[in-house]
């Protein structure tokens, strides 16, 4: 098979005006067994079912969420079907329809921002709004649109709304990497909450504080506040931030090398977001155990996981999931001793990092070019990678020692 059976033919032409077919063939046929893997490796009946799992993609889908919101505009009052929107936008944003969990706040926005009666769900609005754009990497949008979302909740004196404000900043800062002004955010917000009751608010605080203490390898503080936040969560049922928390849980215990506890973990988000269709938290759950399996020399079957991965982010967009595919696709070929391979995919996955402003997951890319290069003999090219790296880590363990 040729590339030209895979691309549309326009994109093939375009190709070809930059490239040979010879080099479009050659790089296809490079890739060609890690586009669609086959593996010969035994798998668990757990691994066979979440490999095999079907991601929702196509009209039946679009046309029954329509009908749907169409239904409720007529039969609830305008500030039911309001929250109902909100709502129903907010759980989109997880099961991976970003376009319509986008148009079905932008028509609250559209019908409620002039309106100062409404002004609450306005500012609920634009943060839905800004979960959108940080699930996506637009950290400037998403930013613009909490600023909004706070400028209305503080004239408001709503303390909660503020908060929730507060633990966005938090976690746009925290997906960049940036420790220190995440940590900042979640303790003005944790402030906010001592002068009301949220348990649910309070809960997620305690999951983000886990997930920056796990960053900086803080770990029995990281597992006392996931685990804190996993039982009130589950107490109220919320099955969604159950299956994210035992990801998180995994990703910890990843971090220790416990790995079958950090595969139970994994499992646990992948069949509860499978299982509820939230497809974000399906694509990181299905890296983390690919990274487990690559590091067990199970190479077949963590590519099959990483594959599986890159479905679900392409489809909702998720540009960090990208490039951390790309991670562990590296680490893969670097497993199979394919080091100019992994190098592009190393190369890759610090391209989009970068771009993404993203210097935590850039820095990990960059000590994996690191040791490409030392394998390959290019010694001249790791030392600005070197450097680069150890300044950043250097300022989180100043940060931490403060």
């Amino acid at each position: 098979m040729s590339i030209t059976n895979i691309l549309s033919a326009e994109l093939n032409q375009l190709l070809k005006e930059y490239f040979d077919s010879t080099t479009l063939n050659n790089l296809y046929d490079s890739v060609r067994d890690k586009i669609a893997p086959n593996f010969s490796e035994t798998l668990s009946e757990s691994d066979r079912k979440q490999i095999s799992a079907n991601i929702p993609n196509g009209a039946e889908q679009r046309i029954l969420l329509d009908l749907i919101t169409t239904s409720a505009k007529k039969q609830l009052s305008e500030i039911k079907y309001f929250n109902l929107l909100l709502k129903f936008s907010e759980l989109m944003i997880y099961n991976g329809e970003l376009n319509f969990a986008r148009e079905l706040a932008e028509e609250v926005l559209d019908s409620t921002k002039f309106d100062e009666a409404n002004c609450k769900l306005t500012a609920e609005a634009y943060l839905i709004s800004a979960k959108i754009d940080w699930s996506q990497a637009y950290w400037k949008e998403s930013t613009q649109n909490t600023d909004m979302a706070y400028e209305i909740f503080n004239e408001l004196n709503d303390k909660s709304g503020c908060a929730k404000c507060e633990n966005m900043f938090g976690t746009i800062f925290g997906e960049q990497g940036k420790i220190k002004q995440a940590s900042h955010h979640f303790e003005r917000g944790l402030a906010l909450l001592k002068e009301t009751r949220n348990s649910e608010l309070e809960a997620a605080f305690e999951v983000n504080l886990g997930i920056l203490y796990t960053m900086i390898d803080e770990n029995e503080k990281a597992l006392n506040y996931l685990m804190s936040g996993l039982e009130k969560f589950e107490a109220k049922q919320d099955m969604r931030r159950v299956a994210r928390i035992n990801h998180n849980i995994g990703m910890l215990h990843l971090r220790t090398c416990k790995f079958e506890e950090a595969i139970a973990a994994f499992d646990i988000c992948l069949n509860v977001s499978l299982d509820f269709g939230y497809l974000s938290n399906c694509a990181i759950a299905y890296l983390g155990k690919a990274w487990i399996k690559n590091h067990l020399g199970a190479t077949e079957i963590a590519d099959a996981f990483t594959h599986k991965a890159m479905e679900i982010a392409y489809k909702i967009n998720d540009k960090l999931s990208i490039a951390e595919v790309y991670r562990i696709k590296g680490l893969i070929n670097q497993n199979m001793n394919d080091f100019n391979l992994s190098e592009e995919f190393f190369e890759s996955c610090v391209r989009l990092n970068r771009d993404f402003d993203n210097t935590f997951n850039e820095s990990e890319g960059n000590l994996h070019l690191i040791e490409i290069y030392k394998n390959k003999n290019l010694l001249d090219r790791t030392l600005p990678l070197v450097k680069k790296s150890a300044d950043y880590y250097n300022q989180i363990r100043r940060m931490t020692a403060g």
